[in-house]
């Protein structure tokens, strides 16, 4: 019974979850943070070691005007990089 209800929580998690509108929010935050980019002049992009050369080039030829810093390595290391990153802003 336990199992069921679980099951059912579950179910009705992702049922709202995929009826919630995430595009429009990840929309905004992308312009948020390429404008915040452009007053700043560079973005900081942390990405794992593979496939981020396409991602690259699509920006850079999209945002001309930007420059990328992209940072690179393990999840545990980029984690460790933003966490330091942040105190030192805060």
């Amino acid at each position: 019974m336990k199992n069921s209800i679980a099951i059912n929580l579950l179910a009705m998690f992702f049922v709202f979850a995929l009826k919630m509108p995430l595009e429009a929010d990840w929309k905004a935050d992308t312009e948020k943070t390429i404008e915040a980019a452009k007053k700043e002049g560079q973005l900081n992009l942390y990405v794992s070691r593979y496939g981020q050369a396409p991602l690259l080039e699509e920006f850079k030829k999209e945002h001309p005007e930007i420059k990328v810093v992209s940072v690179s390595g393990t999840g545990d290391q980029i984690a460790t990089r933003l966490v330091a990153e942040t105190r030192e802003q805060t």
